[in-house]
């Protein structure tokens, strides 16, 4: 990604991770193999990725305004919070495939809160999507890709162009 940081500083254990839970409730709980793709980040790397793509001022996504790094988002035609309430994740999982044009393989940020970050892979998002986004929603950023998605906590999906590649 183009940083100075080295993996200890870049990273933190999931064990330490104080969202680590999202990764381990009863039923939908990641096998250790899946884990593997659970990567995150230590809160100084999460705030510098936040500020360098988001904002500076803001540490939710719900806050922002026109002041701050992201561009205009265009609502998309899917609620995402449907599915999840009634446990169907099949359907999102393949409207994400068809409607988001990233590569399998892309690194992606995932974002709750400022100092809240994980990066994972987009197949693995796609795969586990539903212990990613709870009430909350969450922003996703691919750095290499042109798009971002915010996914809100009504449910909406938003999504936009990153003018700052």
């Amino acid at each position: 990604m183009g940083n100075n940081l080295d993996r200890d500083s870049k990273y933190v254990n999931i064990e330490n991770f104080d969202l680590s839970w999202y990764f381990n409730i009863e039923g939908i709980k990641m096998s250790d193999e899946e884990m593997k793709y659970i990567n995150p980040l230590a809160k100084a790397y999460s705030s510098k990725m936040w500020e360098k793509y988001i904002s500076h001022r803001h540490h939710h996504f719900e806050q922002l305004d026109s002041e701050d790094k992201l561009p205009p988002l265009a609502k998309m035609d899917y609620n995402w919070l449907d599915d999840l309430g009634n446990g169907i994740y099949e359907d999102f999982s393949n409207y994400l495939l068809k409607s988001i044009n990233y590569n399998q393989q892309d690194t992606v940020l995932a974002f709750w809160l400022k100092d809240y970050a994980v990066e994972t892979e987009w197949r693995f998002f796609i795969k586990h999507w539903s212990e990613f986004l709870f009430d909350q929603g969450a922003i996703l950023i691919n750095i290499s890709s042109e798009q971002i998605l915010m996914f809100c906590s009504n449910g909406t999906l938003l999504k936009g162009i990153n003018s700052l590649n």
